[in-house]
């Protein structure tokens, strides 16, 4: 950054060029043409930018939509590319035209969203704050800005990432500076350097605006929908080389990712080419070969001749990125060929760029070097069993993904002893997991009792085996595992609220709302955790006669256990009639048909019907297999 240059940024902000709201910048910027003229170069404001500018200062009555797209058309094509005509012309009647001087700021970051912006003439940089951000003594007078990240050269689009399809808008999460005609005539984009300012010419960049009420009706579905910064950094934050990146970071990556599309069976990179880009699976599947030179041999052990030999290597899926090995082991040739197994989708980017950005970041860069060495190794290992095997095939095996530890993942990055101590902890874990549900269910039991003591205590146990499998999973970072603890955490302190409401004499207001449904229509509970929320609603619900009713079963059954173990025989007995009278049979029916008939009306009023269906026919099965082992068996003693 240039002398001059500093001194520009030092008296825009004394001139107020550089106000923190970017709706006053707007209005201190919008000058006319005649002013722009005065401070800029004869060829940026040529006729055809001054007539635009002539056109949108026009009132709306007075605008030819028209004009004003022909020449939008031929300076962003791709601007309105995609949309109706009824829209193009929307837009044209709301377009405003900016014109920023060299080193003025367009608007700040934090700052809330106005517009989307479209560059005509000149160039901005991209700047964001970064707390850890290493600044030379140049870039530390620009600290106010923060760290730049690339320059934007003449028909780039943005400002589009703080805009949200319910209108709860984000702030600016990067400030953009004029860097007024930076690219000049013959100079590099950004695209074939980022990171790099190329140029530093003229005064006025011209920027198109287009106001956030008109963008969101007319643009942002079509931008929604396309391949945009913002579905790039979502694809990127999956990845857990770049689950720790900042915001201003894989903003960066994103701007040097392209999409492209490949078939069954086309090539992504050859063994012998030139080493370019790494490549990153969005969708699909690349398979990795290696071509390895055989020795053939006769009968009596002598070299007879070479042959080629083609060696499968693994296979990526989403997520995984080919090409690390080249890039990282400072290859100039590829030594591998990618080769799509089904239609797959990929972001390609430069390999130069791609191993700057990482290099930068000291962390990123020694998860790559773990992956790129563990990659080599299994390489080592399937090109050595090649060799020491010609006459084999040499397809992968089942169990190649696991053995390999070749896919992009937490694993890969890691040495056999902390894969060995991931192990532990995940065991470790499971057992937490075991002992919360093993606790919960006891409470649940305990509570069909009555016995509100202990089961106080056993959700006492359950919280604490929660807590500490949250804790565990947090640290190995296992969101599944994470997820099913919180789940059983919720119930645990769902049925402590319960039992506390109970204990202070109160009522259970909301005890037969069903559960939280999420927005994908799946119920938040999973597996038996439904069953037993019934059962709750159940025992919370049942009548004065219901549990006279069960008990009087409950004094049944221990009765007829009694006389079963007073007789002496040892064989099982299977007296045709039973012991209990008829009247106390009858009762007992009734019982379970009161006590069945209103778990229904519960679960119906719950909107678990089909739960409570499910589970009655299990029950019914169960019952139907109970008696034909029964007669079984009595025809066996019979």
């Amino acid at each position: 950054m240039s002398q001059s240059r500093i001194s520009s940024i030092s008296s825009s902000k004394s001139s107020g060029l550089t106000n923190s709201s970017s709706h006053d910048n707007e209005h201190n910027s919008l000058v006319t043409i005649e002013e722009a003229t005065a401070t800029a170069p004869a060829k940026v404001t040529d006729k055809k930018m001054a007539k635009l500018i002539e056109l949108t200062k026009k009132a709306d009555s007075e605008k030819s939509t028209e004009a004003i797209l022909k020449i939008v058309q031929e300076e962003a094509p791709n601007l309105l590319s995609g949309l109706a005509m009824s829209n193009n012309r929307a837009i044209a009647r709301s377009i405003q035209i900016r014109c920023c001087l060299n080193d003025e700021v367009v608007f700040r970051q934090n700052d809330p969203p106005d517009a989307y912006y479209t560059i005509l003439r000149g160039a901005v940089s991209i700047y964001a704050l970064m707390s850890s951000a290493n600044l030379d003594a140049e870039e530390e007078k620009r600290r106010e800005y923060g760290k730049f990240l690339v320059q934007l050269k003449s028909g780039a689009g943005f400002g589009e990432l703080s805009f949200q399809g319910d209108y709860n808008h984000t702030l600016r999460n990067a400030g953009i500076v004029s860097d007024g005609m930076g690219l000049m005539e013959g100079s590099v984009s950004f695209e074939d350097k980022p990171g790099e300012k190329v140029g530093e010419g003229g005064n006025v960049c011209i920027l198109l605006l287009i106001p956030e009420e008109c963008y969101m009706r007319e643009m942002y579905a079509l931008h929604a929908s396309k391949n945009k910064t913002k579905e790039k950094i979502n694809f990127l934050k999956k990845s857990f080389l770049f689950s720790t990146w900042s915001i201003d970071q894989l903003v960066k990556l994103a701007y040097a990712i392209k999409r492209k599309d490949y078939e069954k069976g086309d090539l992504l990179a050859k063994q012998g080419d030139r080493v370019e880009n790494i490549f990153m699976v969005i969708k699909g599947k690349v398979r990795v070969q290696i071509s390895s030179e055989t020795h053939l041999v006769d009968a009596h052990g002598s070299k007879v001749g070479i042959t080629n030999k083609l060696v499968e290597i693994a296979e990526l899926g989403e997520n995984d990125i080919f090409g690390l090995v080249e890039g990282f082991d400072n290859k100039r040739k590829m030594k591998r060929t990618g080769v799509a197994v089904v239609a797959t989708e990929v972001y390609v980017c430069s390999l130069s760029q791609f191993t700057s950005m990482v290099s930068a970041l000291p962390k990123t860069l020694m998860l790559v070097q773990k992956v790129v060495q563990k990659r080599k190794d299994w390489e080592k290992l399937r090109t050595d069993y090649a060799v020491n095997f010609p006459t084999m095939k040499c397809c992968l095996p089942a169990n190649a993904t696991d053995m390999s530890k070749y896919s992009l993942s937490k694993e890969s990055a890691m040495s056999e002893t902390e894969l060995k101590d991931l192990k532990e902890k995940k065991n470790q874990l499971f057992q937490f997991l075991r002992e919360a549900r093993s606790s919960y269910r006891a409470a649940v039991t305990k509570i069909k009792a009555k016995n509100h003591h202990h089961a106080v205590r056993e959700l006492a146990k359950a919280e604490e085996q929660c807590r500490k499998a949250l804790l565990l999973a947090n640290s190995i970072n296992e969101a599944d595992l994470k997820e099913q603890a919180q789940d059983i955490m919720d119930e645990v302190c769902e049925q402590k609220r319960i039992q506390t409401i109970r204990a202070m004499g109160g009522e259970v207001e909301d005890e037969d709302q069903a559960p939280p449904v999420s927005s994908s229509g799946e119920r938040n509970r999973r597996g038996s955790v439904t069953l037993v929320a019934m059962r709750r609603r159940t025992l919370s619900e049942e009548t004065s006669e219901d549990v006279r009713e069960r008990r009087m079963s409950e004094t049944m059954k221990k009765s007829q256990k009694a006389d079963q173990k007073s007789k002496t025989k040892k064989s099982f007995p299977s007296p045709p009639n039973s012991p209990l009278s008829p009247d106390a049979i009858e009762s007992l029916q009734l019982s379970r048909s009161n006590r069945r008939r209103s778990i229904a009306a519960l679960a119906n009023k719950a909107g678990l019907k089909d739960e409570f269906e499910k589970m009655d026919e299990v029950r019914n099965c169960e019952d139907e297999a109970q008696q034909g082992a029964k007669r079984r068996a009595r025809r066996k003693i019979i």
